[in-house]
């Protein structure tokens, strides 16, 4: 399991809700609706990626 970190090109979406771009904003909040996930900032933790090889 790996920790994933925001990084700049996340806060595009995920950052503060007055640096998000307004047309950015729209889409989200049309394909999106109930989305909540703002307000990062840069290094914070995001989740978690884990990858499984089958063979």
């Amino acid at each position: 399991m790996k920790a994933l970190q925001m990084q700049q090109p996340c806060l595009a979406c995920h950052g503060a809700a007055d640096t998000i771009a307004p047309e950015v904003a729209e889409k989200i909040h049309m394909l999106y609706p109930d989305d909540k996930a703002t307000g990062y900032v840069e290094g914070q933790l995001r989740g978690a990626i884990t990858m499984r090889r089958f063979e």
